[in-house]
């Protein structure tokens, strides 16, 4: 099933359903700040072939970017150019790679959304820079509450304004066993995955899919979650990430170390 179909599926289910996040080219997050230049110097833009954001992506090495498997699955390895160290869509500063690759986790399911990940290869290294750097794994498996923070170019509403600024927002995870009962029966959340909420009005929404999720980890930033799905946009309901510590493994094994 297409990315496309999963929306309209869910959408079909429910006011309140679960839909992956990123389908709406050049959104923001929603509840968030601006993000000042360099200041998370590891997230990328996927841009479509007509040059819009479609998803974000972050880079764990000079050559590689791991982002949501829904943002990739069945389109051609041409499809997406990939632009680094910018703070802003539009400008004209950012270094570009095409993809030479793109690997989906053979888990992946479209229905499920289970495994949502995957990582692409640039045909060129980047340079790093003060405003291009990779972000380092994180391998701790927890399931506690904890401060950490959403980074993307979602919506800042649903069918909100498009600011041009890349966008933070510090939120909160919450135990694996509250966000299934919040989501109930409407979708499944595996131990494969994280999630994270606040307070209504704040949240990832469409353009923020295969972001990263970033928590302090033995002070310093690991990138523990890509954005997946949830309820766009910031209704109140729990943002589900795939979590990287359980990929940990299988990202290595695709890339080398």
């Amino acid at each position: 099933m297409t990315a496309t179909t999963v929306l309209v599926f869910f959408a079909l289910l429910a006011a309140t359903i679960a839909t992956p996040l990123g389908f709406n080219p050049g959104g923001r997050i929603v509840g968030g700040s601006n993000a000042t230049t360099g200041q998370y110097p590891f997230i990328v833009s996927l841009r479509t072939p007509s040059d819009s954001h479609n998803c974000g992506g972050s880079l764990i090495r000079n050559n590689w970017v791991v982002t949501a498997a829904h943002c990739v699955s069945g389109y051609p390895v041409n499809y997406y150019t990939v632009v680094a160290g910018i703070t802003q869509l539009n400008s004209p500063t950012g270094i570009r790679r095409k993809v030479s690759k793109v690997i989906v986790n053979s888990g992946w399911n479209s229905w499920t959304i289970e495994h949502d990940i995957a990582v692409l290869q640039l045909d060129e290294p980047l340079i790093l820079s003060p405003t291009i750097q990779t972000i380092q794994l994180d391998v701790n498996n927890f399931d506690d509450e904890r401060p950490c923070t959403v980074v993307g170019w979602g919506r800042l509403s649903a069918g909100g304004i498009i600011p041009n600024n890349l966008q933070y927002l510090e939120s909160l995870t919450i135990l694996l066993s509250r966000c299934r009962s919040l989501w109930g029966s409407i979708n499944p959340v595996f131990d494969s995955q994280v999630c994270t909420l606040t307070r209504s009005g704040e949240g990832a929404c469409n353009g923020d899919s295969g972001g990263p999720l970033i928590c302090n980890e033995g002070g310093s930033n690991k990138l523990c979650g890509i954005v997946s799905w949830g309820s766009p946009c910031a209704r109140g309901m729990p943002d589900v990430f795939t979590r990287v510590s359980t990929y940990v493994d299988w990202i290595q094994s695709q890339i080398g170390d």
